[in-house]
């Protein structure tokens, strides 16, 4: 009974030191009802971004601790005005650090639709980073009105190792389905997006949950309606191979 009791004295003493290892940054959060949507690291800075009422922000701290973190302003003449939500992805290399948003996709009455876009930012400043052009999309791909397509990974990669190519994994809609792959140089002001790789619905490829770069090859994870989780990967940027 002794041991039992010393057991438990212990495993309540670590979750107190645990729980007591975390402390909250911005103790009163940045905005009325936000939701963080991801951070990313760069030029030793932390990012992170989300959005207060479909209100887009971004605020970046050089340590992290309470108080430090300062709105980034410059990226919001940039945003559209209209229809978009979230910033969904980000991949960042030395030089620049990327982000792509969804979108509230309405074509309602011949209106042109809100398409989502990918930013970049330098160190300096923020840019558009070219236009991905949508309408070029095949049937079972295309963007459909009154749905929220999303560009859900940003990943950068190269079959040559030195990874200078953005790639950008793209959702019709916000429950998937469907996936196109489009990538363009990181390094570009301007660049044009090619549409290397269309996963439709009935490729089984229907939404993706994580992307990584392993030894030269771009792995993505995959979910496929039938059969669950699978994963696959590409060397060349065109052609993917199921791994598991």
């Amino acid at each position: 009974m002794k041991k039992i009791l010393l057991a438990f004295a212990l495993s309540t003493t670590l979750l107190t030191n645990a729980q007591h290892n975390w402390a909250k940054v911005e103790s009163g959060g940045f905005s009325q009802q936000a939701t963080f949507w991801m951070s990313q690291v760069f030029q030793n800075k932390l990012y992170i971004a989300g959005d207060s009422m479909s209100h887009i922000f971004l605020y970046s701290s050089a340590t992290g601790d309470s108080g430090s973190f300062v709105q980034e302003t410059g990226l919001t003449p940039l945003l559209q005005p209209f229809n978009e939500s979230y910033l969904t992805s980000t991949s960042a290399n030395a030089d620049n650090m990327f982000f792509g948003s969804q979108t509230y996709y309405d074509t309602t009455g011949g209106a042109t639709g809100t398409v989502p876009q990918v930013y970049r930012y330098d160190g300096s400043g923020y840019y558009v980073h070219g236009t991905i052009p949508y309408n070029t999309l095949p049937v079972g791909n295309e963007l459909v009105s009154s749905y929220s397509p999303a560009i859900c990974h940003l990943e950068l990669f190269s079959p040559t190792g030195s990874n200078d190519t953005l790639y950008a994994f793209v959702a019709p809609n916000a429950n998937s389905n469907a996936i196109s792959v489009w990538k363009a140089p990181a390094n570009q002001t301007n660049p044009t997006w090619v549409n290397s790789t269309n996963f439709s619905y009935s490729s089984g490829i229907n939404s993706i949950y994580g992307s990584k770069v392993w030894h030269n090859k771009l792995y993505i994870n995959a979910f496929n309606y039938v059969n669950g989780g699978m994963i696959l990967r590409t060397a060349d940027g065109v052609n993917w191979d199921t791994v598991v």
